[in-house]
């Protein structure tokens, strides 16, 4: 890496080592509170599906797309997260 090896504002050397060795947890915490927010926006969607279906008749026009496009949709969402907070893991593990 290009980043020098020694920290040079002596001043901030005990601030800057807390903060390297928090950001893993922050970086897992902020992970947590996206899943749970989008945990929620699953359960909110879910409920406005079933709505849907009660009062649509057959004439009407689909108004959601099929599971695996709403799945597919969803992958990104539910995969990067996964792999950051495995690397967050990976980097907490490594620095025991």
């Amino acid at each position: 890496m290009q980043a020098p090896l020694e920290f040079h504002a002596k001043r901030y050397e005990n601030v800057h080592q807390m903060l390297t060795q928090l950001l893993p947890f922050a970086g897992i915490a902020t992970i947590v509170v996206m899943q749970l927010s989008l945990f929620g926006a699953l359960i909110a969607l879910s409920a406005l599906h079933r709505d849907c279906d009660r009062y649509t008749t057959p004439d009407d026009p689909p108004v959601h797309s099929s599971k695996v496009a709403r799945w597919l949709g969803l992958s990104a969402m539910l995969g990067v997260p996964l792999i950051f907070l495995i690397l967050w893991i990976i980097l907490l593990l490594a620095m025991r």
